[in-house]
């Protein structure tokens, strides 16, 4: 089954019994004749004027990608953090939303006073998945009480 979202943000869904059989699971759609042979069976199926992409990859992702290590980088190289170890942030950096990445630049960058304790990596283990479920509560609330635009 492949499923997508219409210019509309109107889910749809398609049975690929054809289709099914010649694509490996295992390589994730990595060859472009897979690809290829997908986008013609569905093109098939939603018509020609539909617009759809089996891309994983975008500018803005690959620019993502490269702020979320460049950042990583800073919090493992960088000058030693004061609130939290390089394990507390290391954690906290996988917060969803770059929120993690947010908490690292106000918190030791800009007011790095010295707080004792230290925050441990267990305690920033432990904050990001709890994060995590919030802030997925929060999303599916806020995608259930606004209105389909």
């Amino acid at each position: 089954m492949i499923v997508w979202l219409d210019r509309a943000n109107h889910p749809h869904w398609i049975e690929v019994p054809d289709v099914a059989g010649s694509v490996d699971h295992n390589t994730s759609y990595s060859s472009d004749l897979q690809r290829r042979s997908v986008t013609e069976w569905l093109t098939k199926q939603v018509g020609p004027d539909s617009s759809f992409s089996l891309e994983r990859r975008t500018p803005a992702s690959t620019v993502g990608l490269a702020f979320g290590l460049a950042a990583l980088a800073f919090i493992v190289f960088g000058p030693r953090p004061v609130r939290g170890t390089r394990w507390y942030w290391f954690w906290i950096a996988g917060v969803p939303l770059g929120l993690g990445f947010a908490a690292y630049a106000v918190r030791e960058l800009m007011h790095p006073e010295v707080v004792r304790p230290r925050r441990s990596g267990f305690d920033g283990f432990v904050t990001t998945i709890i994060c995590g479920f919030v802030l997925a509560g929060l999303t599916m609330t806020a995608a259930w009480l606004v209105p389909r635009l």
